[in-house]
């Protein structure tokens, strides 16, 4: 009995889930919950404008209004 070959992931959707992961942690760190962080992370919203505006004081459902 031949045990099947794995099947590898192209590496391209292996980069684009790491990079996906560590954009959700990012916005889980700016204080977003995890479906506005996983919203954020997917949404392709420049990380660095979401960080000045929590820095700037910016409540987090404004935040998401100005950002999406």
């Amino acid at each position: 009995m031949a045990i099947p070959a794995p099947q590898s992931i192209p590496t391209d959707e292996v980069e684009e889930t790491r990079v996906a992961r560590w954009r959700f942690d990012q916005f889980r760190a700016l204080g977003f919950d995890a479906d506005n962080a996983f919203l954020l992370s997917v949404s392709g919203v420049d990380l660095q404008a979401a960080r000045t505006l929590m820095q700037s004081g910016c409540s987090h459902p404004l935040a998401l209004r100005i950002l999406l």
